[in-house]
């Protein structure tokens, strides 16, 4: 009898590392408005929606805003990001995380995406991998970001099981609070952190399938 029913699975830097791309169009955006930003600052927005991450960007800077100035911040980045995703490709992706993927579809264990990005449908079509996910929820689907698990609870729901009985992969330790909070355990892959509260802690992604 399998442990987990169903894996899911945050997207960026778990399944693709988009992590520069989105650090590349924040510093250009922050630069252009000459606000400090550097990737210290940036590792805090891991798992973080757009709005958020302007959010702490701003109060890293000690930094206030109009919200007309911070609306047309939030439209620029997102401009330079989605059109960086089109030098996204089969070749981005690791070889242990296609191997992965690969070996969990075979045993025929349902895999959900809950990312807050708008864009993570784009990224998995250019990726070539999207089809291998029974369930997308995206930022165009939820509400509430991480640390609140409403994606969680959502990808869960959609995939027809119960938290108790599914798996969450995670980068950012928003997104495993998240997780831990709605009762679902919890894996922790690509983070340096000593007291997360995830439940497994994952020196590459193929470790998953030490768990299931």
């Amino acid at each position: 009898m399998k442990k987990y029913s169903a894996i899911i699975f945050d997207l960026d830097g778990v399944i693709i590392e988009t992590d520069k791309l989105h650090y590349a169009a924040w510093l250009h955006v922050a630069q252009k408005y000459t606000i400090p930003f550097d990737e210290e600052t940036n590792n805090l927005l891991r798992g973080r929606s757009r709005i958020d991450s302007l959010d702490i960007i701003l109060s890293e800077a000690n930094i206030t805003l109009d919200n007309a100035t911070k609306n047309k911040m939030l439209v620029e980045k997102n401009d330079l990001y989605v059109e960086s995703l089109a030098t996204l490709s089969w070749a981005s992706l690791d070889k242990d995380v296609l191997f992965t993927l690969n070996t969990l579809k075979e045993y025929g264990i349902p895999m959900a995406i809950a990312s807050s990005s708008k864009n993570a449908k784009t990224i998995l079509k250019n990726a070539g991998i999207i089809d291998l996910f029974s369930v997308i929820i995206d930022g165009t689907l939820i509400s509430k970001a991480k640390p609140d698990p409403e994606i969680f609870l959502l990808a869960a729901q959609h995939l027809n099981v119960s938290p108790h009985v599914a798996l969450v992969v995670e980068d950012a330790l928003a997104g495993i609070k998240a997780a831990s909070s709605a009762n679902f355990d919890s894996a922790l892959i690509n983070n340096q952190s000593t007291s997360s509260g995830a439940t497994y802690k994952l020196d590459k992604l193929s470790d998953l399938l030490k768990l299931i």
